[in-house]
């Protein structure tokens, strides 16, 4: 009795298409998973008994999800946006259970899928059920944008997100920020939003703000704090209001008796203290010269950008081993036998004779690492590379047969995403050699690159290790083979070492 009262429930939540006396139950419900889990799409064959199968065939608007059919799979002419992600519970055909396992879900699963049974009868039957995939986008990262008379703008943004999620700024003790921001998104070729929100705030509406993302169906919200010092606001001293009419009322008391007398002295004074004409250019060149130095510094200040700690979580959680592959490396470096330390043995007499006269690329691949011949095809990898402060070199990924002839065929268009450091200036490795604008007090520190390859995403980003400072991001790349790790190091014989990542609980 306990078992009948059990199918009568499940028939309750399931919809077929029935004949003679076999029924294909699908459930009726809206199906809703996160990108990146597994779902199982639930179909039973009811009654049980008796039951013989001769073909099972899942379908997504016409598409072959997957095939099995005389006692196997027939993948063959599968749908190649499923290959390798679905899965039939063939221990439990006797039972009736004809569900689908579908792993790594994707955006592009979004939809409606069809079970068509067949049986050795040649009866066959056939049942929809609907997938909706939905995606929590990354945590937001907030910045200072720039200045403004009244306070500062500061920014949020965020990938990966679906479907378009709502941005709200608020005051962390409570509240929301007075001044509306200004909310934009985009929306890839890939079908994920990123968002990008901007809001002015001023010193009245305090120093501490919340960036909140919320998902349209996800119904959860992620979160960033931010804090803007009480230095980068503008003030008027509170007190400069009664000194200037302090300052009137004294004047005007002592203006019958001590207007010569102060006039006098005044005079007196600025010819003592008047400067000579040399003095005077001298304080004009020195003036304009701490005006440029501030100016640098107020740009460089504007440039700075801090990976906030659950993003460098985030990142470090994609850790993986990398190792030097000898094979690849250019007769005149050296690999430690532990492969993970690579110098030049030659010093300042290496010379390239295909170069052009530009300087050589001493350069070594890395393996593989996860042991794929093709390269690094999909998902997010992270390694760091220690570097000595005073020394050259260039650090990022490359295609399997990239052109580096010379460091000026180092670009994304000659198959390698890097940066690097040479003349004690870090740059971008592209067509403009863009400079990387760090305090050269700050650049003597940085010795741990970290390097972040998300190849679904096409991303490659450059980091400090040690304190989460940000270099420099390639976005929207497009990948049209395998990677490698790649290192450049210079003639000098200054060592790069692979360093081991203790990756976030």
């Amino acid at each position: 009795m306990a078992t009948w009262r059990f199918l009568l429930v499940l028939l309750a939540g399931f919809t077929w298409h029935s004949t003679d006396g076999f029924k294909v139950i699908c459930s009726t419900y809206l199906i809703q998973v996160q990108v990146g889990s597994q779902v199982v799409l639930e179909c039973q064959v009811t009654p049980v008994l008796d039951v013989k199968i001769k073909e099972i065939r899942w379908t997504k608007a016409g598409a072959l999800v997957h095939l099995y059919r005389y006692g196997r799979d027939e993948n063959d002419q599968q749908d190649a946006s499923f290959q390798g992600r679905t899965h039939l519970f063939s221990q439990n055909f006797a039972l009736g259970n004809v569900s689908l396992l579908l792993q790594n879900v994707d955006l592009l699963d979004r939809g409606t899928f069809t079970c068509f049974v067949e049986f050795e009868s040649d009866v066959n039957h056939d049942s929809n059920i609907q997938l909706d995939v939905l995606s929590l986008g990354e945590l937001p990262s907030v910045n200072l944008l720039e200045y403004t008379d009244g306070g500062v703008r500061l920014v949020c943004d965020s990938q990966r997100w679906y479907p378009k999620p709502t941005v709200v700024w608020r005051l962390s003790q409570g509240g929301e920020v007075s001044l509306q921001p200004v909310t934009t998104s985009e929306q890839n070729a890939k079908s994920f939003f990123s968002v990008k929100s901007v809001v002015e705030v001023t010193a009245h509406s305090g120093s501490d703000y919340q960036c909140l993302i919320t998902g349209a169906d996800v119904k959860q919200t992620v979160s960033t704090d931010f804090h803007v010092p009480e230095e980068f606001f503008p003030r008027t001293s509170k007190w400069m209001g009664g000194f200037v009419v302090i300052f009137l009322a004294f004047l005007a008391a002592l203006v019958g008796l001590g207007l010569l007398y102060r006039r006098l002295q005044r005079h007196i004074r600025d010819l003592e203290k008047r400067p000579t004409s040399k003095e005077y250019q001298h304080l004009q060149v020195k003036q304009e010269a701490l005006k440029t130095e501030l100016d640098i510094l107020h740009d460089d200040l504007g440039r700075i950008r801090i990976v906030p700690k659950a993003g460098m979580d985030r990142i470090r959680n994609a850790a993986v081993a990398v190792s030097l592959d000898p094979d690849t490396a250019h007769p005149m470096l050296q690999v430690s036998p532990d492969l993970v330390t690579v110098r030049c043995v030659k010093g300042q007499s290496i010379t390239s004779g295909d170069s052009g006269g530009l300087a050589p690329v001493l350069s070594v691949m890395g393996k593989p690492p996860l042991g794929d011949e093709e390269g690094i095809t999909s998902g997010r990898l992270y390694w760091v590379v220690k570097v000595d402060s005073n020394s050259e070199w260039d650090l990022g990924v490359a295609s399997k047969k990239p052109e580096k002839s010379a460091r000026s065929s180092l670009i994304p268009e000659g198959g390698i995403w890097s940066i690097g450091c040479h003349q004690k200036v870090f740059r971008v490795n592209d067509a403009n050699s863009t400079r990387i604008s760090i305090h050269p007090a700050t650049q003597e520190q940085i010795q741990m690159i970290g390097v972040y390859l998300d190849y679904n995403e096409g991303k490659v980003l450059f980091c400090d290790d040690s304190t989460g400072s940000h270099l420099h991001s390639f976005r929207d790349c497009t990948f049209e083979e395998g990677l490698l790790p790649f290192f450049n190091v210079s003639a000098s014989g200054n060592p790069l070492t692979i360093c081991p990542i203790v990756q976030a609980a």
